[in-house]
């Protein structure tokens, strides 16, 4: 399973929409508060554009400390629990769920004040960006 990043800052909705249809792939989108100014990319245009292929994670997923310091997760294990559960109904076979359970370092995470960075998160630890 590949996770891809795609920061949303001068981009088009219609660029994200080529590469989901290109890659048969789901937006989860992490931000903690999914609203902005920039046209196309609140959470209800986003619902709109991608419908079941689209996913809120905020609540889960979404960086606490989105305005400075170390990345904080709302709540990783139910983000976890969520992706395990997205890719069993994707119809991924447990060796592959299994694999990406025990990987160290499984999920990236882009940070919204810091677009050119992408943090590793792993199970237990945080990796600042070198």
């Amino acid at each position: 399973m590949n996770i891809f990043t795609f920061g949303y800052g001068g981009r088009q909705v219609a660029t994200l929409a080529a590469f989901v249809a290109e890659f048969h792939a789901v937006v989860i989108d992490v931000r903690l508060k999914p609203w902005t100014k920039q046209p196309g990319w609140s959470l209800s245009d986003l619902k709109a554009v991608f419908a079941e292929e689209y996913h809120w994670w905020g609540r889960s997923l979404g960086d606490l400390n989105f305005k400075g310091g170390t990345v904080k997760l709302a709540d990783e294990k139910k983000g976890m629990k969520k992706l395990v559960a997205l890719m069993r109904a994707a119809g991924f076979v447990e060796s592959e769920i299994n694999s990406f359970e025990a990987s160290p370092w499984n999920l990236y995470l882009v940070a919204e004040r810091e677009p050119e960075s992408i943090y590793a998160i792993g199970k237990k630890e945080i990796l600042e960006p070198s």
